[in-house]
């Protein structure tokens, strides 16, 4: 695919800022502007984290406007920044000579700007695991009636966001749909993965180990979002040290890597854990990004991370282990991670 027009990115979270930087990279473009939701959770530095990210990625600033992500999914939001949206298309937008890629295909945000393109085709960057799994929407039907009555303009949500979806020309990303469908599939699949590789190459992360800590076995704890941890972070931490002391007789130390968005004080955690954890202070980068070699295994939620460790290479796939949370899509996120054969570490009682 050849892009020849302005471009307009609708970006969602962190890993999307990515996923337009490669795909900025990989076609070379210089006329865009991006849209910018930022990434959700709890954490009162995401914005700033964020804005870290755009800055190490060496995305222009003047380029970049920041939305409310809540815009995109509560009606009241959408209308306070309304005024913003319609300025930011009347002053940066080429409404005849521009093309919308976004990394999800649906809410308040991504119809307006839709129908102001007067675009009937989807264009798709990657969004992580979410736009990995074959999702179908509930009450399309109802929601189109509403999506038509405040557009004043006629819109039929597809009953399927990736495949199925008629509107979906090409998907720019790292893995394409895991699930084997009966549907017909309708886009273009085009791979950012090598785009992906060399900017992990220019932009590599070292985990500092204080001295204290040194010469022991380290495990790498990826989190999910706080809130799916029914019995809390304490809970988690208890279970996991008990699977690795039931498999290994030596030291060891358990450093903590928090879902993009979110994160709490050490203090949170009880004190007789404080010997036992690191936690990652930076949040700017994925955990792709990090060195890990020195890493004894990995457990990671079935997420985004457990799949692009192994597909950009950063660590040997025996060293990654999937664990069980309570989270959308649970069973076809377990099917998709035993038919790529990730081993599962049995942390029990989490849900």
């Amino acid at each position: 695919m050849i892009i020849s027009k302005k471009t307009i990115f609708l970006c969602f979270s962190n890993l999307s800022l990515i996923s337009t930087k490669c795909l900025i990279n990989k076609y070379k473009l210089k006329e865009y502007i991006i849209i910018f939701l930022a990434q959700d959770g709890d954490d009162n530095d995401a914005e700033k984290n964020s804005l870290e990210l755009i800055k190490n990625l060496g995305l222009s600033k003047g380029k970049i406007f920041n939305i409310d992500k809540k815009c995109n999914y509560k009606l009241s939001n959408f209308y306070s920044f309304r005024k913003k949206i319609n300025s930011i298309i009347k002053n940066f937008c080429d409404l005849n000579n521009s093309i919308l890629i976004t990394s999800i295909n649906y809410g308040y945000v991504y119809y307006y700007f839709k129908l102001k393109l007067n675009q009937k085709d989807d264009y798709l960057i990657d969004e992580g695991i979410t736009n990995w799994l074959e999702i179908k929407d509930r009450y399309v039907y109802i929601k189109s009636l509403i999506y038509s009555l405040l557009f004043l303009n006629f819109i039929n949500l597809p009953k399927y966001r990736i495949i199925g979806n008629v509107n979906l020309k090409y998907y720019f990303g790292y893995l394409d749909n895991l699930n084997k469908s009966k549907l017909r599939k309708h886009y273009y699949y085009v791979s950012l993965l090598d785009e992906y590789k060399k900017i992990i190459k220019n932009n590599k992360v070292e985990i500092k180990l204080p001295k204290e800590v040194k010469n022991k076995d380290y495990y790498l704890l990826i989190l999910a979002k706080n809130i799916h941890y029914k019995f809390g972070l304490n809970n988690l931490l208890e279970k996991t040290i008990e699977l690795i002391e039931k498999n290994s007789k030596k030291d060891f130390l358990i450093i903590i890597k928090f879902h993009p968005g979110y994160n709490i004080s050490k203090k949170e955690f009880q004190k007789k854990y404080y010997g036992k954890i690191l936690i990652i202070k930076d949040k700017v980068f994925p955990i792709e990004f990090y060195d890990l070699d020195f890493i004894a295994k990995i457990f990671s939620p079935i997420n985004s991370s457990l799949f692009l460790l192994n597909f950009l290479n950063v660590i040997n796939k025996k060293k990654i282990f999937f664990y069980n949370v309570f989270q959308a899509d649970l069973a076809q996120k377990l099917i998709i991670a035993k038919k790529f054969n990730f081993k599962e570490a049995k942390i029990s009682e989490l849900y």
